[in-house]
């Protein structure tokens, strides 16, 4: 393991916590400020009249770290190595001297279950955790489980823009201070004052599970969420706290617009867009006020792939200037005991299910090409299903694979939303109009909702248009592919979320639903994979999903799925009921949810 300072980058603090020689630090793309006089933001900010090349400070500013994270969407292999670099970074700039701030920016949760969005609020309270704002997925487990996890934070939760009625479950935060729809002040060691204002992510409805109970708890849209926001700097400011930061689940796009529609915001802590924001980049991630003032903002991507560590100063006049904004690898840091010991109380022992040979990324399947490990799933949803198609959405899939031993820990991690099954009634057009959903992902920027993975079908898709060009079907009994028929009805394996949510998939909301199953898809994923029986998990990408360019039809039949009898021995009724028989010395037959559904 390296020193704990060079895994923090440049040394800024100094020897004596004062700024070092000028060669041992840089400002990035800052001005020269050999003649500045006060008289214009862009004699020191240079991407606003031009670059200037830099040179540093001729003082000594007061300094702030700000440690920060967001959308690590409950990845538990790399939280554990996060808790000790945030200790690290804190503890290497206290011992400096300096001001040091914690911040989580939303969608620390991603299941539905209560015991795992408590879990999270603990490893935040490790973390050291001074502030957060909150996502939609800390909503999906409805208000009540959110209100009883976030009773056991050491931090506060800041959100102006959410509304909580007096008889919700989530008020009880509120008076309590666990929640604030205003402002925070948080008064460093040195004495220094610090306003921390949030967000959560407007319009909340559009993206969380369907079902949360949310007692009458919503979020505003980005224009109200901007005027609040404002209200709560102003006060902050008359108040004679004047510097403020953000905590924010918007996105990074209406984090540039809120910086640049308000005044008053020194630094913004986003996320909710995934977006990896690497060191100060001007007129990208460092941006000016709607008074022309200095804006920092800054995120880490998603998935705990990094924790932020950002290190800022204020000139004379009151601006931010930064310093620093290094993106570091939690699994590069050892694994806080104290974490390990809390996933192991909460998720329980990972009881190994299969075996896996290599490292697989599931990123495609969020985007525009076949995954195979999204086809897999898609597999057993079908065979658990006993319908002619499956049809799996890859957005629900949240992590890698990883090579070794497949548990039910990994499962939840892997399908973390942990949806119903249904099976649908559909006609060939109807199948049409949702592949076509699925391929106009392609011509998105960001490539929502994603790509339908069948299991049964296959389509072809033009890529210059986003959409289906042909679609084949499997016959079971001929063993053989033919054309999808427009009138014909077909038995469709899919999830309730899409049959409830009309946001991304519409052909779903319309279409009935002709059986609920009491198991769920990570139920029909576990006991497929425990049907291979300890041999590696046959992964690979079989042409169901074709891209081609232009008018080009280069058909390329795939191979027969993975569950056809030609292929392999599948009991569909084994499957259905959401276990194996399978029992060898190092795995246990998987643990499904087999209660009734309502």
């Amino acid at each position: 393991m390296a020193a704990t300072v060079n895994l923090f980058g440049a040394n800024i603090w100094g020897r004596h916590a004062a700024f070092p020689a000028q060669s041992s630090y840089s400002y990035g793309a800052m001005a020269n400020r050999a003649n500045y006089d006060g008289s214009s933001a862009a004699s020191v900010y240079p991407w606003v009249s031009g670059y200037v090349n830099p040179t540093p400070y001729r003082f000594s500013p007061e300094r702030l770290r700000i440690v920060y994270t967001n959308d690590t969407h409950e990845k538990y292999r790399a939280l554990p190595g996060m808790v000790t670099a945030f200790q690290q970074a804190d503890a290497q700039a206290h011992q400096a001297g300096t001001d040091v701030l914690n911040f989580a920016a939303g969608d620390w949760n991603i299941s539905t279950e209560a015991n795992e969005t408590e879990l999270n609020v603990l490893l935040h309270n490790l973390m050291g955790i001074h502030a957060s704002t909150l996502g939609n997925h800390e909503l999906d487990p409805g208000s009540p489980s959110l209100a009883n996890a976030l009773a056991k934070a050491n931090f506060t939760t800041v959100a102006t823009n959410m509304d909580v009625p007096a008889n919700s479950k989530l008020a009880e935060r509120l008076k309590d201070g666990k929640l604030l729809r205003g402002a925070r002040v948080i008064v460093g060691p040195s004495g220094q004052r610090y306003g921390v204002v949030g967000l959560t992510v407007p319009n909340a409805w559009k993206y969380m599970n369907p079902d949360a109970p949310m007692q009458g708890v919503a979020t505003h849209d980005i224009g109200p969420s901007i005027a609040g926001i404002q209200r709560d700097v102003d006060l902050l400011h008359r108040a004679g706290v004047n510097r403020v930061i953000l905590i924010s689940h918007c996105g990074f796009e209406d984090d540039k617009k809120i910086a640049q529609n308000t005044s008053g915001i020194d630094i913004i802590v986003g996320g909710h867009s995934h977006t990896e924001l690497k060191g100060i980049q001007p007129q990208h991630n460092f941006v000016t006020s709607k008074t022309g003032e200095p804006v920092m903002i800054v995120q880490t991507g998603k998935d705990a792939h990094a924790l932020g560590v950002l290190d800022v100063a204020w000139d004379p006049w009151g601006r931010v200037v930064p310093l620093q904004n290094n993106l570091l690898n939690p699994m590069d840091f050892p694994a806080h005991p104290a974490a390990l010991d809390l996933a192991e109380r909460y998720l329980g022992h990972a009881n190994p299910l299969a075996q896996v040979d290599e490292e697989i990324s599931t990123e495609d399947a969020v985007s525009v090409r076949e995954n195979k490990v999204a086809d897999m799933v898609a597999d057993a949803m079908r065979a658990a299903a006993g319908t002619d198609i499956a049809l799996f959405r890859g957005t629900n899939l949240r992590s890698d694979v990883y090579k070794g031993e497949l548990s039910d820990r990994d499962l939840k991690i892997l399908l973390p939303f942990n949806d119903v099954m249904v099976t649908f009634q559909m006609t060939g057009a109807q199948i049409v109009e949702a592949l076509n959903e699925s391929a106009r992902c392609i011509k998105l920027d960001e490539h929502h909702p994603g790509m339908l993975h069948p299991s049964g079908l296959s389509y072809v898709v033009d890529k210059d248009k986003g959409k289906v060009m042909a679609v084949s079907v499997y016959n079971a009994q001929t063993r053989q592919w033919e054309p999808l028929r427009m009138n014909r009805t077909y038995t469709v394996a899919g999830d309730e979320f899409s049959a409830k949510n009309p946001k991304e998939y519409p052909v779903f909301k319309r279409t009935p639903v002709t059986q609920k199953h009491a198991f769920r898809i990570r139920d029909a994923f576990g006991s497929y994979i425990q049907s291979f029986q300890g041999q590696p998990l046959p992964f690979k990408v079989d042409g169901r999903i074709q891209i081609v360019e232009g008018s080009a039809r280069p058909w390329v039949q795939p191979s027969p799925p993975q569950n056809d009898s030609a292929t392999r021995p599948w009991n569909a009724s084994v499957a259905a009921r959401g276990y194996t028989t399978l029992q060898t010395s190092k795995s246990k037959p998987y643990q499904p949810t087999l209660q009734a559904l309502a």
